[in-house]
């Protein structure tokens, strides 16, 4: 996965006409110093629409977008482990207070890390438990109805889906459309106006407006969520301890629509010298968010040598591994920044793992030579259950001058780190709050993921329940 090779790569290409003055040029200071929703606010103020800027204007809001898509990612994956191990131990401890909600909090976790044996037990006792309200039972239901389809049960999965009715309620309509797109499927959901909070409407909307690819919508929805640190659920627990739930899809959705943004701002750029960059970013943008088809015809358009790694990658999503592997051998004999790349998106693949672990360790050193790099392979290492390798590689760049100062530290590689350091062990818990702390400030959605970081990780929590599950 590129980080933009460097961050402003694309606009360098575009020549001095690039350089200018006012707004623009201060989004390019913003972005340099990783503050890419103010560079976004900048450029767009109260517009809604890409049409009639200037190719610079619309390179510039690409990266921004695109990085920032990379980091909500990278926060929606931590902020899964996290929650699916604080909220098992509250489930599982004999000194935490019982709750009817905590089994469906773990299901919603477990099944964004893909643990679906367990995210199935979970939501066959959210829907079992007369103590939950109705809603939350039937949402239950629909993630065990996904449940069972990801784990090949196609009976139980016909008969769940067909066991809820979702019209009308926004919270339905949009947790069945996001599950069955993280099946592999694709739907449109209808969202009316329903009964439900408003942080589901809003993601009702915003899912739809990813599928349809709709940039007024996507850019007022983006805003509103994006500056909300308002959890979905709160129940008092024990008289007085207040349990939280933010929900993992949310931060999952705004990833994809800063890569719809991304894909739609890189494709109308024009000018000669900046159009094979820009397709191939337009490309890498469409395949970040799932719109396959036109990522393979963005993708086809440009030499970029880049541009093999995710069409090697969009042959595997469409079951055509041979096809995949004569893309990414040509991958593997480019230099180290395209193969580590190629590790960072092939580890996305289970039967690729070993492969990645074999090509880490030639280009681990490669890649501690800078943050860009030592983020993509720590990406690669986490996802292949190597989390002291991982740390290994992105402790490297991170001199302690640097500690969380987001001028000079993108705050993706901080989220990355702090992964690599919760999956590490205690020892590392107090600097994994730390970096989270520091972004919560620039980026307030960061606010869920520190909640579950702190109930899980501070001493007093550990005392107060049993060993840590898996452990």
């Amino acid at each position: 996965m590129p980080r933009c090779a460097t961050i402003l790569l694309v606009l360098m290409l575009l020549g001095p006409n690039a350089a200018v003055f006012g707004q623009q040029a201060e989004a390019e200071r913003l972005i340099r110093q990783h503050r890419y929703s103010a560079a976004i606010h900048t450029l767009m103020g109260a517009r809604s629409d890409l049409d009639g800027h200037p190719d610079g204007v619309l390179t510039t809001l690409g990266v921004a977008h695109l990085q920032r898509g990379y980091l909500l990612r990278d926060l929606a994956t931590l902020q899964a482990a996290i929650g699916a191990e604080y909220y098992a131990l509250r489930q599982d401890s004999q000194r935490a207070t019982p709750s009817p909600w905590t089994a469906f909090f773990v299901g919603r976790h477990r099944f964004a890390l893909r643990q679906t044996q367990q995210a199935l037990q979970a939501f066959q006792a959210a829907a079992d438990n007369a103590r939950l309200p109705t809603l939350y039972r039937n949402r239950a239901r629909l993630w065990l109805a996904a449940s069972h389809q990801r784990a090949g049960h196609t009976r139980e999965a016909t008969a769940a889906w067909a066991a809820v009715d979702a019209d009308g309620q926004a919270v339905l309509v949009a947790d069945r459309a996001y599950a069955r797109w993280q099946l592999g499927q694709t739907e449109i959901p209808d969202c009316g106006p329903g009964r439900d909070v408003s942080l589901a409407a809003l993601r009702c909307t915003l899912w739809a407006a990813i599928r349809k690819k709709e940039v007024t919508a996507l850019q007022r929805l983006q805003n509103s969520l994006l500056e909300d640190d308002t959890p979905d659920q709160e129940v008092i627990v024990g008289g007085d301890y207040v349990l939280r739930f933010y929900d993992p899809a949310t931060l999952d959705m705004l990833a994809a629509a800063d890569f719809v943004m991304a894909m739609e701002a890189f494709r109308r750029v024009q000018g000669r010298t900046a159009h094979q960059d820009a397709l191939l970013y337009a490309g890498i943008s469409a395949y970040e968010s799932g719109h396959y088809d036109t990522a393979r015809s963005l993708l086809n358009e440009t030499n970029h040598p880049l541009a093999v790694v995710y069409l090697g990658a969009l042959d595997y999503v469409a079951g055509n591994r041979e096809a995949a592997q004569q893309q990414w051998a040509r991958a593997q004999a480019g230099p180290s920044e395209i193969v580590i790349a190629w590790a960072e998106v092939a580890s996305r693949f289970a039967s690729e793992h070993e492969a990645v672990r074999v090509t880490a360790r030639k280009h681990r050193h490669a890649a501690m030579q800078s943050q860009r790099a030592a983020r993509m392979l720590g990406r690669a290492y986490l996802r292949i259950g190597r989390s002291r390798d991982a740390l290994r590689v992105l402790d490297a760049p991170y001199p302690s001058a640097y500690h969380n100062d987001l001028d000079r530290i993108e705050p993706g590689y901080l989220v990355t780190l702090a992964e690599a350091e919760f999956m590490a062990g205690r020892q590392y818990y107090p600097a994994l709050r730390s970096h989270l702390a520091s972004l919560v400030d620039v980026y307030p959605i960061t606010e869920g993921v520190l909640y579950l970081a702190q109930a899980f990780t501070l001493p007093e929590r550990q005392t107060s329940f049993n060993k840590r599950t898996g452990q």
